[in-house]
């Protein structure tokens, strides 16, 4: 976006009032000016927060998708059995695709992701077919079969995004009992006990557990 008196953008309020003092203008085009100027900062401000946290949030849906990308390259190195061949080329196949999909949302879509995660942006007979191909595989003692589409996440990222969510999560809840307890309502008395909930199954999620991005997607 363009804006208005640009070079007065970078400076502070005193010096862009200094500024437009020199230029001898007329107060009340003064006052426009530092308004526009003031407006103008808002909105890069709020531009500026959207993008970090659009940033944020796609970056961690999309990162535990290329962790599973690495992993199934990974397992492809070792020979094996021709039907297990096919399953992964199909499943890496079907995270190349999602992977592009996921990164264009990322960039141009301006929006917050609608899903939690990235197993929930693969239709179900996509799903399903691939699942179907590593069903067929024959089994190895001893080994440990890969299981496609697990709603999982490197652990690391679960911790920050469960340390986010329970912060956000306690303050609604704080504010539900403020309200509550001004207006008691039968609606107010579910919510409170919804969120409770939700804080009770994230003190019972393992360390990979994919997290939501509200409490609403635990209850």
């Amino acid at each position: 976006m363009a804006y208005k008196h640009s070079s007065l953008m970078r400076l502070s309020d005193r010096d862009i009032h200094n500024k437009l003092l020199e230029r001898n203008l007329p107060q009340i085009v003064c006052e426009e000016i530092k308004q526009t100027i003031k407006e103008q900062k808002e909105h890069r401000r709020k531009a500026s927060l959207h993008a970090r946290t659009m940033h944020l949030y796609w970056g961690e849906l999309i990162s535990p998708l290329v962790h599973e990308r690495k992993i199934v390259r990974s397992i492809m190195r070792h020979k094996a059995s021709i039907e297990r061949g096919v399953a992964l080329d199909a499943y890496l196949a079907v995270l190349n695709k999602l992977y592009d999909r996921l990164t264009i949302l990322k960039t141009s879509s301006g929006l917050t992701p609608e899903q939690g995660h990235w197993v929930d942006y693969v239709p179900a007979h996509i799903k399903q077919r691939v699942i179907d191909l590593f069903e067929v595989i024959p089994h190895t003692p001893k080994a440990k079969a890969k299981i496609p589409f697990e709603r999982r996440v490197p652990a690391i990222q679960h911790n920050k995004q469960l340390g986010r969510l329970q912060r956000r999560t306690i303050k609604e809840l704080r504010n539900a009992e403020s309200s509550h307890l001004v207006n008691p309502t039968k609606q107010g008395e579910d919510t409170i006990n919804n969120i409770r909930l939700a804080l009770d199954i994230m003190k019972r999620m393992t360390p990979t557990d994919a997290v939501p991005l509200t409490w609403h997607g635990l209850v």
